[in-house]
């Protein structure tokens, strides 16, 4: 050992001269040899480069003044590593490589050999065994050697090396005299090898046949234990439920008490709902039970000190789920797809019209009302006969007790994260939560379809498709665990807010304007059956299953969907030809006057042309067609046609026509359907209430189509971003300069973080500027820029947070955290998208939890007191 080490050190004394003063070079030849050994045991990025090159008294490493003559740099789009440029070594530098350089430890040593290796191998080059023979051959016959024993010991060498050579030149010869006879006995070789294979795969068959036929016996044998499993009521996937701000339109709205909030009518700027994803994965719900114990049985034994120091909280139901380690904190049941729930048997084809339609349920609103008021006076009374066979009722369909249990969990979990309250199975708004969140996921997850201009349907992934079709058929049959009266109830108070008849004028409070539409077909879709079956038959299954009752709830919604369009549009005026011949637009336009004229919406000065408003229509209802789309794929599940399944397609309006069966003349909906909708248009567009919203005094009103919310525009150079915090100031403090200025991605606003003088507290807990941001902003997740340390913050609710990369890269490709190299930075928009994504998408607890499991240093950080 001591032998080598001393040979090694002859060697780095006698080979390596780049030393100012000892050989005949400069500082920039010694920092030039540096970067070509560094980059011969691979191409780096910049700041690696940086980190390993010594540093002089300036605590510099001149690189810039040499890196571009022995390197090329190659841009991360061209194929580099993590995303980052690199710089790869000119190729006429590769000969200056010395395995024996003095700064190269034993690992890097063994790295670049091998590098070199490879990469001569690739090149077709001759490693060093000619090179060495040649400079062997230089030595005979020069000065230096004067010694007789080196020149013996060269002499000695070089023979031995002939010999090799020759007895290298004579195994060639063999072999040509051999090769007839190797490739006589390679044919003999090849059918041997198949024959064996042949035995080889008659004996797997009969061993799958032996197998086949034990599976098969053992289901004869325990009949009875087959018989009482059932694996389609008794799965469950994972999933997370979390509140959400993604589509709001206007955050200065908070959820002040969950326990007094009514959530039946959903607010038309969406300021909060509530979310879920999934991961996918799916267990048997005993399975799921019996893994969620052991975690709540670790958690118990583990010290209440470290209990904080999780990646999960198991106080509010969250877990890592055992194959991807994603978070989740509940399992949506799995139900049976819901045309095999309602089969053709159960269903009564009806012939009612839309106006037929709108009249009897106009009937039973009224009635419902009566029994409500006068209960002892209408027990034997009944309406709406005719439409008795709208529904599917199918009373031999029993959920197992498994599944019962499964589904009240979800709902209660659903209900309890939704509103931030206790867990209480009874309460009479656990049901609507569920529904508005299948509402919001649907529409979440079609704004981010049209983020990222994919198609409707094409364009799903595995877990959103299979989250979404969990979510809408769990919230078509969860009326089988909730009283049948509760979701009557519910369906006849949406009836009564949007079908007030002229006669209740005195107690009118409903407005067609503040209410999201999509969240209103949800609803109604989901509870309408309760009305066509008796209490004593609430234990049938009756569900939506898209027939003629669905199908003029939807006429109904978009109608009024439609006229809130109409009374709140700002149609874009353009200097085109008007064009003639289209009765559909000139009747739109007639429609369009009549209802802001009951609005007392006064006319624009500019001349608005008849297809100018049939095209902004068009655009305008195309999100609400998209999600109603999604919503009724998954309760017929009868499958899109071909242009719904391409991003891009101009006629995506009229193919969602035709699948929802919907008329292609919006006009028809208003003018061809009988006088019950023109009544109801009318009431709508006329209330007291329609025309306060646009008084002067009013707020402004939410119009359509709603935009997709995105991140703040962030300024290309960073240093207008520094220039910025220059002069911001904490605002609890008498012009003191914030220590740590953060910035919200999602708002804009500036925040004093991590500092006392901004702390608040919030339910009993002290907590930074940050956290109690993302509590008004965000329902409980945040992303934020710190300027000053060039960083994103993610925080997931009061105790959990992490740091990834910021948007901005210098010239080399690369973040600068902390700004210790000082490069000037510009926005990546590429990088900028992909934390888009992130938030629009809920990832931000997926991403939080992937970095506290994958870094525990993460974990000893005070996030509640950023």
């Amino acid at each position: 050992m001591l032998a080598e080490e001393f040979l090694n050190l002859l060697v780095v004394i006698l080979g390596e001269r780049y030393v100012p003063g000892i050989g005949m070079v400069d500082e920039d030849d010694v920092v030039r040899r540096e970067v070509i050994h560094h980059l011969c045991i691979a191409p780096m990025p910049h700041s690696e480069l940086s980190k390993n090159l010594p540093e002089d008294s300036n605590h510099e490493t001149g690189i810039e003044r040499v890196i571009h003559q022995v390197a090329t740099f190659k841009n991360p789009t061209e194929g580099s590593m993590g995303g980052k440029g690199i710089f790869e070594l000119k190729p006429e530098y590769y000969k200056q490589y010395n395995p024996y350089f003095y700064h190269y430890s034993r690992a890097e040593q063994s790295k670049s050999e091998e590098s070199q290796m490879k990469r001569k191998k690739q090149a077709n080059e001759d490693y060093d065994e000619r090179n060495i023979l040649s400079l062997l051959e230089s030595l005979v016959g020069s000065e230096n050697i004067t010694h007789d024993s080196s020149k013996d010991l060269l002499t000695w060498v070089l023979k031995f090396f002939i010999e090799v050579k020759q007895m290298q030149m004579s195994s060639d010869s063999l072999h040509m005299d051999t090769l007839d006879q190797v490739s006589s006995t390679a044919g003999q070789k090849s059918a041997e090898k198949e024959r064996k294979a042949k035995i080889a795969a008659k004996r797997r068959a009969k061993i799958m046949a032996q197998i086949s036929d034990m599976q098969k016996n053992f289901i004869k044998d325990n009949a009875e234990l087959f018989k009482n499993t059932d694996p389609d009521m008794a799965n469950a996937s994972s999933d997370m439920d979390i509140r959400s701000t993604v589509l709001s339109q206007c955050r200065s709205k908070v959820l002040s008490d969950g326990e007094t909030h009514d959530p039946l009518l959903t607010s038309a700027d969406l300021n909060t709902g509530t979310f879920t994803s999934s991961c996918g994965h799916i267990m048997h719900s005993d399975c799921w039970q019996r893994f969620f114990d052991a975690i709540l049985a670790k958690e118990r034994r583990r010290p209440l000190r470290f209990r904080p120091s999780l990646s999960y909280n198991v106080d509010q139901m969250e877990f890592l789920c055992p194959l991807c380690e994603c978070i989740n904190n509940t399992v949506i049941p799995l139900v049976p797809s819901l045309p095999t729930l309602c089969t053709e048997s159960n269903k009564k084809q009806v012939n009612v019209s839309f106006d037929e339609w709108l009249k009897e349920i106009l009937k039973m609103r009224q009635f419902y009302k009566k029994v409500e008021k006068h209960p002892a006076k209408s027990t034997k009374e009944s309406v709406a006969h005719l439409l008795l066979g709208c529904v599917c009722v199918n009373p031999s369909i029993r959920f197992s007790d498994d599944l019962k249990e499964m589904m009240k969990k979800f709902s209660r979990d659903v209900y309890s994260f939704g509103l931030k309250v206790e867990p209480d199975d009874k309460n009479e708004r656990v049901p609507i939560v569920v529904w508005n969140t299948c509402a919001f996921t649907i529409q979440t997850i079609e704004q981010f379809l049209r983020l990222e201009q994919r198609a409707l349907f094409g364009g799903l992934s595995s877990r959103q498709s299979d989250c979404l079709g969990a979510l809408i058929k769990f919230a078509a049959v969860c009326g089988q665990v909730i009283p049948h009266d509760v979701i009557k109830h519910h369906c006849l108070r949406l009836l009564s807010e949007l079908m007030q008849g002229k006669q209740d004028k005195e107690d009118e409070t409903f407005c067609i304007l503040d209410y999201d539409m999509f969240h209103y077909l949800t609803l109604l879709t989901m509870t309408l059956p309760s009305l066509y079956t008796e209490k004593q038959h609430s234990d049938n299954l009756c569900i939506p299953s898209g027939g003629v009752n669905d199908h003029n709830v939807l006429y109904l919604i978009l109608t009024a969907h439609l006229v809130q369009i109409m009374l709140t549009c700002d149609v874009p005026c353009q200097a085109m030809e008007t064009e003639s011949g289209d009765p559909d637009s000139e009747a739109l336009l007639r429609i369009f006057k009549n209802l802001r004229k009951n609005a007392n919406i006064k006319p624009t000065e500019t001349h608005l042309l008849p297809w100018q408003l049939k095209t902004y229509l068009k655009e305008a209802c195309l999100p609400f067609l998209r999600c109603t789309g999604i919503l009724f794929q998954n309760i017929t599940s009868v499958p899109p046609p071909a242009e719904l399944t391409e991003a891009g397609r101009e006629d995506e309006f009229e193919a969602l026509c035709r699948y929802l069966a919907l008329p292609l003349h919006l006009s028809e909906l208003f003018e061809n359907n009988g006088l019950q909708i023109q009544n109801l248009v009318e009431i709508w567009s006329s209330s007291n209430t329609v025309k306060d919203r646009f008084s002067a005094s009013s707020e402004a009103v939410v119009t359509y189509p709603l935009p997709v919310n995105q991140l703040i525009e962030l300024p290309q150079d960073y240093s207008e971003l520094i220039n910025k915090v220059s002069t911001f100031t904490c605002p609890k403090s008498d012009g003191d300069e914030s220590r740590a200025p953060t910035m919200c991605l999602v708002c804009g606003k500036m925040l004093c973080s991590q500092s006392y003088c901004c702390q608040t507290e919030i339910e009993g807990v002290t907590v930074g500027a940050a956290t109690e941001h993302i509590y008004k902003c965000g329902a409980g997740t945040g992303i934020f820029l710190r300027v000053r340390e060039c960083q994103i913050l993610l925080l997931s609710g009061r105790t959990k947070g992490c740091f990834v990369p910021p948007p901005y890269l210098d010239i080399y490709g690369e973040t600068d955290q902390g700004l210790r190299r000082g490069n000037p930075l510009h926005l990546s928009s590429e990088n900028y998208r992909s934390l888009q994504k992130l938030w629009f998408s809920h990832s931000i607890p997926e991403t939080v939890a992937h970095n506290l499991e994958s870094n525990t240093n993460l974990l000893t950080i005070d996030w509640q007191h950023l």
